[in-house]
């Protein structure tokens, strides 16, 4: 007990002698100092702070107490280290599945039959290859231009409904609500199931008709013309190349995450 009570004795005693320096050297600087020291007295308090403050490190280190401050530091600044190992599932069957990123599967549209402003059917291949059967699909997302002509400055409220055709028949499969400012994407979120059974085979495909409530001269959707075109006599203009190469980079496209499953 008697150590401690001269440690921390001699500890006051050097708080209090540093703190009369301290104050005794910014009056000496202020009071005498030459003419062109005085235009910078600020670098001169600095200096005699710090080798006042290297002073008072050492001798708390000769005490014992510099040394015990930095092994509490070391304590609990410690971390544990980030496992990065692949996500690990246990299945009923107590078999562990690991979870791997899978490839992304990219398809354009390809359109079908006529079209208008306000409807269109497009087709979507997807090709697998020889993928594993434990490709599953994370998310899927559809891409569509919204094309809004003129400068005017009013924003108007559409609705993109997405259909799935199969034998005949429609599905809705999703829609958005959105406000057009400006040509812009629009992603829309297909069913993950309804895409999954296209990764089943080796070659799937995707028939989904776009409808577009309000749209007209103003607001429309960027989709490529059918292949049944009338083909013309005349040579291309400038302005129906321009057209056609706008087209071509504003298809739609449909984007699949992916992941596989291993065991």
């Amino acid at each position: 007990m008697s150590k401690i009570y001269r440690n921390f004795y001699l500890y006051t005693i050097l708080s209090l002698i540093f703190a009369s320096c301290l104050t005794s050297a910014r009056f000496s600087t202020s009071r005498k100092c030459p003419g062109h020291a005085c235009r910078n007295p600020l670098a001169i308090n600095i200096k005699q702070i710090q080798r006042l403050q290297r002073i008072k490190q050492q001798i708390l280190y000769a005490l014992g107490f510099q040394q015990n401050k930095l092994n509490r530091n070391q304590t609990t600044s410690s971390k544990e280290p980030r496992d990065n190992t692949p996500t690990s599932i246990i299945t009923a069957d107590n078999k562990t599945d690991i979870v791997i990123g899978g490839p992304e599967i990219v398809s354009f549209s390809q359109s079908i039959g006529k079209r208008n402003r306000k409807k269109s059917l497009l087709q979507f291949v997807i090709h697998i290859g020889e993928q594993k059967s434990n490709l599953e699909v994370v998310s899927a997302h559809l891409w569509l231009v919204v094309r809004k002509r003129g400068n005017k400055k009013t924003n108007k409220t559409i609705v993109i409904k997405v259909f799935k055709v199969q034998d005949k028949k429609k599905s809705q499969l999703t829609y958005l609500r959105t406000h057009v400012k400006k040509t812009r994407w629009q992603k829309l979120s297909l069913p993950i199931s309804v895409v999954q059974e296209l990764l089943n085979p080796n070659e799937g495909r995707l028939k989904l008709k776009i409808e577009c409530k309000r749209c007209g001269r103003s607001v429309k959707l960027v989709v490529p013309k059918g292949s049944k075109r009338k083909r013309t006599k005349f040579l291309p203009t400038a302005r129906s190349l321009r057209l056609r190469s706008l087209q071509r980079r504003h298809r739609p496209f449909l984007v699949i995450n992916t992941r596989i499953r291993t065991k």
